[in-house]
């Protein structure tokens, strides 16, 4: 990460590709406390694997083609001699992946503001042109919603929907608003629409898909539900997964940022090994019978509207010659030091501080990390960073190191430019261990107090009351599965399996797709509310629903913290 903000700091744009998602994520936090300022955008790859029968994830696909239109339009201005250092974030997966050719975006955005008379009828019209879903209530990326004069759009790029207000054809105004709760926010100037999906289902392509699909898979394959539904101009689960029909020809996301420089993660090169073997095998595997591919001899084939004919893997996904091509020229970081010596540069960067008395008492360990203070201050005086995960922890160590330095000698920043020569600073940020720079000390909050532990809660027993649970469901009541999110119960089955019948609790998800849960492990399920309830149904393994726990954990964390600190300033206030 220190080489990447030194290079960000020289002005240079950088094409970062980490090894998995984590990593993606840790540099993209690093980046915000190493370089602040440097334009940034991440690039995902698909939440699926490859020749699946699910589609990856609203949300991710929206940023991704939010990024893509970015890089086309604004991000384009920075190719070449360009204007201020950039950072494109993505992982092995998503380089490794074919898309839409840049000019695909080029006058596909459309910019909104109050006062223009853009009336709802039309703008629905493009938003369902874009691959925008019609629903009755919006929740998700990629959604939108009309009651009279009220239009509701969950566009990709935003972290809330929005809502226009329209007076006639005349845009009113435009305001965020909370997707769970429904409840309007903050107004905004401007709105940006951007394609939902990287292919759209106009006219041209689909006919582009019909005759693809009979070119590649023969005339019976006409007859298979992927084929109906893009005839209809409908959308189709794990359709994503034939996106070369939908264009006359893909390109690859170094198409976006030829001149920028390329940055290969430490392992990413095993990484791209291990993508490609899960390519052949996942297509391997859709080659054998009893795939659904009607062409191996699957009696699941056409007539069951289950048929899957994969395409060739090199028509989604870049052989490794031609990856090869571009991962040669890319820069490969390492944590260590080149064993050749004169090869390579040194960013500088050198292990943390050890921490003789780390998950010690609490006064042990706060006395070494002040035994640090003081010798850096006696010597190099060097700045000493302390990284947190969030403000409880801000707050107790904050107080701990005031008792020992005395009050007002910590300073919180949230970038590390900022820290002074001497200075003892907290700054929140999730890092694992910490790192010394000729500059500064950075110390974690895992260094003082070591790893911490948790212990997964015993759920609680409730299977033999599961008879009075089921009872007080009613069919068509709305339940909330605990992996899966909201489905509708559909009553009593029994299924039989491993040699015997057991009793199942049916459960309907969105598309259709049903869940069979046996009934002594009802207590994974709650109730949502009656039959009448307005909910929209999760998609069975998609991630959607773990995305909203996601973001509820972290609001709840969010308020522990702010409850702690409010504990602690009680706390200071009695002393």
């Amino acid at each position: 990460m220190l080489a990447v903000s030194s290079w960000l700091a020289a002005g240079e744009r950088l094409v970062f590709v980490a090894r998995d998602d984590a990593r993606m994520i840790a540099m993209r936090d690093a980046m915000a406390h190493l370089a602040p300022a440097v334009a940034t955008r991440v690039f995902p790859a698909w939440d699926c694997l490859p020749f699946d029968r699910l589609s990856p994830q609203g949300a991710l696909v929206g940023q991704r083609v939010e990024t893509l239109a970015w890089l086309a339009d604004d991000g384009g201005k920075m190719k070449g001699d360009g204007n201020g250092p950039a950072l494109l974030l993505t992982t092995v997966n998503a380089i490794l992946q074919r898309v839409p050719q840049a000019g695909y975006f080029e006058s596909r955005s459309k910019v909104l503001a109050a006062g223009d008379a853009t009336g709802p009828a039309r703008l629905c019209d493009f938003l369902t042109g874009q691959g925008y879903l019609r629903t009755d209530t919006v929740r998700e990326t990629g959604e939108f919603a009309l009651r009279g004069g009220i239009l509701d759009i969950f566009p990709p790029g935003q972290e809330m929907p929005v809502r226009l207000d329209f007076f006639g054809d005349e845009l009113e105004t435009i305001r965020g608003f909370d997707a769970a709760t429904q409840r309007g926010g903050a107004s905004m100037d401007r709105l940006v629409l951007r394609p939902v999906a990287e292919f759209q289902l106009d006219e041209a392509a689909v006919e582009r898909f019909r005759t693809g699909y009979r070119a590649a898979f023969g005339a019976m394959a006409s007859r298979d539900a992927l084929y109906e539904s893009v005839s209809a101009a409908r959308m189709h689960p794990g359709m994503e997964h034939w996106l070369p029909l939908f264009h006359e020809e893909l390109g690859l996301l170094t198409d976006y940022c030829p001149h920028w420089r390329m940055v290969l993660d430490h392992e990413a090169d095993a990484a791209i090994s291990a993508r490609y073997a899960q390519i052949n095998d996942f297509y391997g595997a859709r080659q054998e019978p009893g795939d659904g591919n009607p062409g191996n001899g699957d009696p699941k084939g056409d007539e069951s509207g289950m048929a899957y004919r994969p395409l060739p893997p090199d028509r989604l996904y870049p052989s490794e010659a031609e990856s090869k091509a571009f991962l040669d020229t890319s820069v490969r970081l390492m944590p260590f030091a080149s064993p050749d010596e004169g090869e390579g540069n040194d960013a500088g960067g050198r292990a943390g501080l050890v921490l003789t008395r780390a998950g010690g008492t609490g006064q042990s360990v706060i006395a070494e990390v002040v035994e640090i203070i003081a010798a850096e201050r006696s010597g190099r005086n060097r700045p000493v960073v302390i990284a947190v995960a969030g403000e409880g922890a801000a707050v107790r160590l904050e107080e701990l190191l005031d008792g020992h330095l005395g009050g007002g000698e910590v300073e919180r920043i949230d970038q590390l430019e900022l820290a002074e020569k001497g200075g003892v600073c907290l700054v929140e940020w999730s890092l694992d261990s910490g790192f010394q720079t000729e500059q500064l000390v950075v110390i974690t909050e895992t260094d003082i107090f070591g790893q911490r532990l948790s212990r997964p809660r015993a759920r609680r027993g409730r299977g033999e009351d599961f008879l009075r649970e089921v009872s007080a469901l009613e069919e068509g009541d709305l339940v909330v599965h605990a992996e899966h999110g909201i489905g509708r119960y559909e009553g009593l089955v029994i299924i039989d399996s491993s040699g015997g019948p057991h009793d199942c609790l049916q459960l309907v998800y969105s598309g259709g797709d049903k869940l069979y849960l046996p009934v002594e492990n009802i207590e994974m399920l709650s109730r949502y509310g009656s039959a009448g309830t307005d909910a929209q149904l999760d998609r069975l393994g998609g991630a959607a629903w773990q995305a909203r726990v996601a973001r509820v954990k972290g609001r709840v964390r969010e308020m522990a913290d702010a409850l702690i600190k409010i504990a602690a300033q009680r706390m200071t206030a009695r002393a």
